[in-house]
């Protein structure tokens, strides 16, 4: 935004205008109300193209290399070896490693958070696995 494009115009709000005597904030709201729907269309539209962009600014992790030990794992969890499914606790999520961030493999999110509520550590998880086989 320049304000010297706009030098002596205000929106209602007392900011500097940005386009149609509205500043930024202002004119993204009324272009918000005048185009409902919109967001989710787009949403909708580009779901797999977001995805891929989070897992890559989140772990680095690019399509390419998802898709590739997606098709490595026969497209079941790396962990349980259950397909995935569209159910959220089901879908499958990246999983990594949080000392080195090596990406390991694709997970089932519920998967991957149990391992990560043990904090990686296998010595934990045999703990729990003899706690569990007491019973």
């Amino acid at each position: 935004m320049n304000p010297q494009l706009y030098k002596n115009v205000f929106c209602a709000c007392g900011k500097p205008a940005f386009a149609k005597n509205l500043c930024e904030p202002c004119y993204g709201a009324a272009w918000r109300a005048a185009n409902p729907g919109h967001k989710e269309a787009y949403l909708k539209a580009n779901h797999l193209k977001i995805l891929g962009q989070e897992r890559l600014r989140r772990s680095g992790i690019t399509a390419e290399q998802y898709s590739d030990k997606l098709a490595e794992q026969n497209a079941v969890c790396g962990l349980c070896k259950f397909p995935f499914t569209d159910q959220h606790k089901e879908k499958p999520v990246a999983d990594h490693d949080h000392v080195t961030g090596e990406f390991r493999g694709v997970l089932h999110r519920n998967c991957n958070l149990g391992i990560g509520n043990f904090n990686d550590d296998v010595n934990l998880l045999d703990k729990a696995k003899s706690y569990l086989l007491k019973f």
